[in-house]
């Protein structure tokens, strides 16, 4: 009996210490888990892990809280969003159409029928990446069309409204169905499986309208006599659309999307509902809930269709400005920021647009299982080894994309017919030639109004001193209401016939918007324009000894104003003596048009960069296909429309391209003298010290010199989504957030920066943790464009600057610059627009407004981010012209102010090289030409042999994205950028010192430093969460080691008794 007791009493502390263990290991790997994501912890906890303390005899500055927000609590910043979404969207949305006036609706109108999917699921924001952010907090959820409508007392038409609920949601209800999203994925993509990628635009039908109320779609829609049409396309990142039928599943007579001939384009379903609206109701509306350019040339020439009005997506509050302008509280005055084709598949950039994979895959992969497709959706080999070199496109297109081609064609076939501009290349689907009328519904910047204005260029200067041009614009309201317009600038180059520089007919040289001006009132306006702006980059220029440059061609500028690019043209022509009768399409006015004429050729008067220490030169010569195979690109040319036009580009990487496309270029050197100094105990500067310190303080050698060296190559090779602590400087600890339309990664409160004593920091009451983690979305980033307002876009930088503080984060990656090359790309909701430009100004305003309030705002993705589709090391070639004066130009202003210290770079590559390896472009370019002084991250690392920190250093990379915690070491297959092996590599070491002071310059220059000076020192503290876990870790212990303790007393007694 005593045994079986001794026996049992074994079991149990046998059991407990199981018990013990298993909880004792959960508790550890929990508390190193929590460790990792201390923020969500303390976030959720409402606790902190560091304080601030004052060091003995230090002088304190007045006000250690240098960055201070405009609002002084949350809910005014909450407020602040929903009505900078509503301005934005006021002023950005774009009246296409407006058939006798349609719009505004009268009071007697506002009972509604709305019609189709995207009209009960709007389209808010990106499928993938800037979505539009759902608050929770009562009286600031996001908004769509519904509730827009109803909070602007418009009722709804409640049969039709249940008639679309067609779909059955995870718990069998009945619910509406969402716009179709892209497929895609974050592999490299084999061309032969692009059909996986076909989109399905899948309408709700007539026939399931039925299906769910019989008669719903033959009845009169009675009182709700006002038909509101909806088409919605999603974008996201990831994945792109692909061109005409090839880009569609379905298309047979019967399925979903049959009479589609584009994924842009509208279906059969779409126009059968289009058709019921018109039939059934007294007008008809059309909204256009997408950031991509649509084929919407029928419903412009459809007399049924009374108005139609382009809204982007809209944010979490944005869509509450839309019953407005329906109402005509407000009036509308958004300009086009992407031009509308008839038929996108044929314009030049689709042709070498998708999913191209390179010929001879086997010979580029470096090991036997790269040789295989290793999954069912065709991501392909040469990913399997982290090479990300398997996919290409070419830019045969040149600078030709949006409007400069369209205008561009239609200026040559009314000036230069010779050129072939009328010939069926490159037409529309069924057409014998080129018209510009049968190829462009809606052109870029063209927008309507509730009122009219004329427009009155007064005068224009060309200074070559300053490097400006001035223009004098009146503007006079000479419609009924009150409104606000547009002033668009354009200039037309001087081009001689058969020039071998190519040159567009008409581009973008600035724009302002007006005050509101109420009818018959006029005001006069000055832009003062950059001059350089106007040049062309030639890359056989030579100048002060080298080869390359921006060239200000001798012969006449014509400077024009219009509503849109083609209004401008047509008055350059008109300025030319042209008209109809020399195949204009419509008459053009020549007073909107004044000509200059530069009669001093000089190749050095934009030979070097803005601050004159660095010549302009030819940096990207291996960014063109033909540098590696002579005369493989033939890019298009306004001397030959027809005999350049783009056509699919097949390639065959040869032995030169493959070695590039294997990345590593760098060879660590072991022996070689080295004078930086890491680790250095002679001085103690904290990160607080250099607060606020200028570039050229003598300090900042000393300061990175504390630094060891395993500590730098960490804070840059596991970047992450955080900048870790090194002991050695006492830097607080940075949370970085997605963007780029607001915050998306965490709310109020939940970054790193807030200190206990902060006056941003929120009390654990019940009122101030409902604000704990808000983040709302603003419209996304075409609609910003669309604005035409440089205070626009720069109050959105403001407003991120707001959240900034509040949140506690110094560093959003924001402000997508990436050009819309074409419109299937994926990621048209980040990036402005098609013109470099708009761009450019929209992204240098918003990043300024940031750095009032202490924010980085990291401009993305430099550069050349086209298609999301492969985006992992896809291999883009292009002519130096076109880099540097499409997506370049629309990065540099914001590089050169001053203003911006973050960025995020791309993943692809330049030719065939890594971007973030290319010489030329980051080092020569972004930071010696353009005096480019912050901090640099990648995009997320994916392939650990495509993203090598060796090379990244050496490009100027200040931090990689690699998504891992503060203990993680590097990656094996990154071993030999260990500090021990690159310790004697002289340029390895200097460029890692050289990133280190960019990347502590910039965020001494941030709101990190909120609540910090001289005087102070961060140090960590025990949160309550933790002192949970170290209570819980020593129970758990404290019972494991009893229970063993115990089971060895059972087991000493047993054998005592045995003996």
């Amino acid at each position: 009996m005593e045994g079986n007791m001794r026996k049992s009493k074994k079991n149990l502390f046998r059991g407990l210490a199981g018990v013990s263990g298993a909880l004792l290991a959960l508790s550890t790997i929990a508390q190193l888990i929590a460790h990792e994501y201390r923020s969500y912890m303390d976030g959720f906890f409402h606790t902190t892990s560091t304080k601030v303390v004052k060091v003995d005899h230090a002088e304190e500055s007045e006000d250690k809280y240098n960055f201070k927000s405009s609002y002084k609590t949350p809910e005014e910043l909450a407020k602040a969003d929903q009505a900078y979404g509503e301005k934005v969207t006021g002023e950005g949305a774009v009246l296409l159409k407006n058939k006798n006036n349609a719009l505004p609706l009268k009071d007697s109108e506002h009972k509604v029928t709305l019609v189709g999917k995207a009209a009960y699921s709007s389209v808010l924001g990106g499928q993938m990446g800037s979505g539009a952010q759902k608050p929770n907090v009562a009286g600031y959820e996001a908004v769509d069309l519904m509730g827009a409508l109803k909070k602007e007392s418009f009722e709804i038409n409640p049969d039709m409204a249940d008639a679309y609920k067609v779909d059955k949601n995870k718990s069998g209800e009945d619910c509406y169905r969402d716009v179709s999203k892209i497929s895609g994925g974050f592999g490299m993509i084999n061309e032969s499986a692009k059909d996986n990628y076909r989109f399905d635009i899948n309408e709700v039908g007539l026939s399931e309208l039925e299906a769910r109320k019989a008669g719903i779609t033959t009845q009169d829609f009675g009182d709700y006599k006002t038909s509101i049409v909806v088409l919605g396309r999603v974008n996201s990142e990831g994945r792109d659309y692909l061109p005409g039928e090839d880009g569609l599943t379905g298309i047979g007579a019967g399925e979903n999307n049959e009479g589609a001939k584009d994924p842009l384009g509208l279906s059969n379903r779409e126009r059968e509902m289009i058709k019921m609206a018109k039939e059934k109701g007294d007008k008809t509306i059309v909204l256009i809930n997408s950031n991509s350019p649509m084929e919407i040339d029928e419903l412009k020439k459809d007399d049924g269709i009374d108005a139609i009005l382009w809204i982007g997506t809209t944010g979490t509050y944005g869509m509450t400005a839309i019953p407005q302008i329906l109402s005509g509280k407000i009036n509308p005055s958004g300009k086009l920021p992407d031009t509308y084709a008839a038929d996108i598949s044929v314009s030049p950039a689709a042709q070498n647009w998708g999913i191209f994979s390179y010929q001879n895959l086997d010979a580029i992969a470096t090991k036997e299982e790269d040789h295989i497709t290793n999954n069912k959706d065709g991501w392909t080999a040469v990913s399997a080894d982290n090479l990300r070199a398997s996919a290409y496109t070419v830019y045969q297109e040149g600078i030709y994309t949006g409007y400069k081609y369209y205008e561009t064609r239609y200026f040559d076939s009314v000036v230069n017919p010779s050129s072939n501009a009328s010939s069926q290349k490159g037409a529309k689907e069924g057409a014998t030639s080129w018209k510009y009328q049968d190829e462009v519904s809606y052109t870029f910047g063209f927008g309507e109004s509730y009122t009219s204005f004329e427009q009155t260029l007064r005068s224009v200067e060309m200074n070559t001193s300053d490097k400006t041009v001035t223009a004098v614009v009146d503007v006079e309201n000479t419609g009924n209401v009150a409104g606000k317009d547009a002033i668009q600038l354009y200039v037309s180059l001087p081009r001689k016939q058969n020039d071998i520089l190519e040159k567009a007919a008409i581009q973008l040289l600035d724009y302002a918007k007006t005050d509101m001006l109420q009818p018959g009132e006029k005001k006069s306006y000055t832009i003062k324009a950059d001059l350089f702006d106007a040049t062309s980059y030639d890359n056989t220029l030579e100048h002060d000894g080298v080869k390359g440059g921006y060239i200000l061609a001798e012969g006449d500028y014509y400077f024009a104003i219009g509503n849109g690019s083609h209004e401008a043209v047509n008055n350059v022509l008109a300025k030319m003596g042209k008209s109809v009768s020399n195949g204009m399409d419509v008459e053009g006015n020549g007073n909107k048009a004044i000509v200059k004429k530069y009669n001093s050729p000089n190749a050095s008067l934009f030979g070097r960069s803005k601050g004159g220490k660095v010549l302009i030169q030819n940096q990207l010569d291996d960014a063109d296909l033909n540098y590696y195979q002579p005369n493989a690109v033939k890019y298009l040319s306004r001397n030959d429309w027809s005999g350049t036009y783009p056509t699919r580009q097949i390639v065959t990487p040869n032995e030169d391209m493959i070695k590039e496309l294997r990345n590593k270029k760098h060879v660590i050197q072991k022996d070689e003298k080295v004078d930086v100094v890491w680790g250095s105990k002679e001085t103690n500067y904290t990160l607080a010290d250099m607060k606020g310190a200028s570039w050229d303080d003598p300090r900042w050698d000393d300061f990175v010199n504390q630094i060891p060296l395993d500590s730098a190559i960490k804070i840059i090779a596991v970047g992450g989504n955080t900048t870790w602590t090194i002991e050695e400087i006492g830097n607080p600890r940075n949370r970085q957030a997605d963007g780029p339309n607001g915050f998306s990664s965490f709310g109020i409160n939940q970054g790193y920066a807030i200190l206990e004593d902060s006056p941003y920091k929120l009390s654990d009451s019940d009122e101030d943790k409902k604000w704990v983690g808000f983040k709302a979305s603003a419209p996304n980033a075409p609609l910003i464009a669309a604005t035409f307002d440089k205070a626009i876009q720069k109050e959105m930088g403001e407003l991120i600057g707001n959240h900034s503080i509040w949140n506690g984060g110094a560093t959003i990656w924001a402000g997508g610059a990436n050009l819309h090359r074409s419109p299937y790309e994926g990621r048209t909701h980040e990036y402005f627009t098609e013109d470099p430009i708009l761009s450019a100004y929209a992204l240098e305003n918003m990043v300024s407004g940031g750095r009032k309030f202490g924010c980085l705002i990291g401009p993305k993705h430099f550069a050349f981010n086209a298609i999301e589709f492969n985006r992992y090391g896809l291999s883009e070639y292009m002519t130096e012209q076109t880099a540097r004066e499409t997506e370049l130009r629309s990065f540099q202003k914001t590089y050169e102010s001053g203003e911006c210290l973050a960025t995020m770079t791309a993943f692809n590559r330049i030719g065939c090289s890594n971007l973030n390896a290319h010489q030329g472009l980051m080092q020569n370019i972004l930071r010696k030409e353009w005096g480019y002084k912050g901090l640099i991250s990648t995009d997320m690392v994916n392939g650990q042999n495509y993203f090598l920190p060796g090379e990244c250093i050496l490009g100027g990379v200040t931090m990689m994205a690699n998504g891992q915690g503060a203990s993680a070491d590097l990656k094996s297959e990154w071993v030999d950028y260990e500090a021990s092996n690159i310790a004697n590599d002289k340029l390895l070491n200097e460029r890692l010192h050289e990133n280190m002071k960019y990347q502590w310059y910039a965020y001494a220059n941030s709101n990190l430093l909120n609540g910090m000076d001289a005087s102070t020192r961060l140090v960590s503290v025990t949160p309550s969460w933790q002192i949970m876990f170290n209570v819980l870790t020593g129970v758990f212990s404290v019972a494991l080691a009893a229970s063993v303790g115990l089971m060895v007393v059972v087991a000493l007694k047993d054998k005592k008794e045995e003996k």
